[in-house]
């Protein structure tokens, strides 16, 4: 039988060569329109921007675990112009803004604005990692301790969530090594958890050659060669992993939003013998930071008011941060009850379509630096 001059197997050809045209058309289209999307903002919500990095006049001030060494150089330039310097450590909080603008900035360079107009000799930098546990932050602290670096002051933000996260990830684990610890195992449990963690690692990194039937054949070299020609002439294949990003969140806050309409959302409760190994990075952390004569300031992160139902388990929340409140206490560090500096019209919304209790605006940003700033400013002269 025959359609159009076409018999049975030249209709099939054609239809599949036009469903291909169309998905290439469509691909192109989605592409594109989410190409701004970076794929590592899939978990920050939506309308919320990462900033890799930041600077205060030519130098940067906030980076990422791998820039590490950059914060270092601008910390040792600081001390160089006889000013004091500040490490403040945390989670995606202190490295996101929800629907930012261009002029708008981190908290760490709108304090060293708020510095520098008001001629205070302070000046601050910063270290954070997504979700990072305090673990991480031990490690962070302890890499820059082993390239000369000793700040004046420690600005640790405590997050209860990141207190149910144990071990520590590869980027950040490389930057330490295990002699710098071995060093320290004096300093407690958290260093040893640390030295452990490296052991771990080191293990199981060797792993068995991958091979496949393409390796080091004319087709492999063909198939990278397209996909270089491709990444440059094709925006929309450039833009494929923002694609993907993108469909996942929109995947997720479909799903997510399906679920809590038949079912309430759950209340994050961490139970106490989950937060022991963060615990134990804490205790390490002040005690080597105060060995080294830092000053210490822990701070009860900014979380979203006004929800009906708190996210987190409200006893449980209060208790682990009045914990901390008492270790504050009881060695001698500065602390600082955050908790509802931000304005509820200054948060966003997560990936899941759900209100985000942990990332806010660029004034949410202006009243964090002004608040840190405040608190250490006048003893830091």
């Amino acid at each position: 039988m025959k359609y159009m001059g076409l018999n049975t197997e030249q209709r099939y050809r054609w239809i599949v060569i036009l469903g291909m045209a169309l998905g290439v058309l469509l691909f192109h289209g989605l592409a594109l329109s989410v190409e701004g999307f970076d794929p590592r903002a899939e978990g920050i919500g939506h309308n919320s921007t990462l900033i890799e990095r930041s600077y205060f006049h030519e130098y940067q001030v906030s980076a990422q675990p791998a820039e590490t060494g950059r914060v270092v150089q601008t910390s040792h330039k600081f001390h160089t112009d006889n000013h004091s310097v500040a490490l403040w450590l945390g989670a995606s909080q202190l490295h996101t803004i929800n629907r930012w603008n261009a002029g708008d900035e981190l908290a760490v360079v709108i304090a060293n604005k708020i510095a520098g107009e008001s001629n205070a000799r302070i000046r601050y930098v910063q270290l954070s990692a997504g979700n990072a546990n305090i673990g991480e932050l031990l490690c962070l602290y302890i890499s820059v301790r082993a390239a000369s670096f000793k700040p004046e002051w420690l600005i640790v933000a405590i997050v209860y969530d990141d207190f149910q996260e144990q071990g520590v990830r590869p980027e950040i684990l490389s930057i330490v090594n295990q002699r710098d610890l071995s060093q320290l195992k004096m300093y407690g449990a958290g260093v040893k958890n640390m030295l452990d963690t490296l052991h771990a690692d080191g293990a199981s990194t060797t792993a068995p050659v991958v091979r496949n039937a393409t390796m080091d054949t004319p087709q492999e070299v063909l198939e990278e060669s397209l996909m270089n020609v491709l990444e440059v002439s094709w925006p929309a294949y450039s833009a494929r992993h923002s694609l993907a990003a993108a469909l996942k969140a929109a995947w997720t806050e479909m799903i997510v939003q399906g679920a809590f309409d038949i079912v309430d959302r759950p209340i994050v409760s961490i139970p106490k013998e989950q937060q022991l190994w963060n615990w134990e990075a804490l205790n390490s952390l002040v005690s080597l930071a105060k060995a080294d004569g830092v000053k210490i300031l822990l701070y009860k992160q900014p979380h979203r008011p006004g929800e009906q139902r708190f996210y987190h388990d409200r006893n449980s929340y209060d208790q682990f941060h009045t914990d901390v409140q008492r270790l504050a206490i009881d060695c001698g560090l500065h602390y600082l009850d955050l908790e509802s500096l931000v304005p509820q019209e200054n948060w966003g919304i997560t990936n899941a379509g759900l209100p985000d209790v942990f990332h806010f605006t660029s004034y949410g940003h202006r009243r964090l630096a002004q608040a840190i700033h405040e608190a250490i400013s006048g003893e830091a002269q």
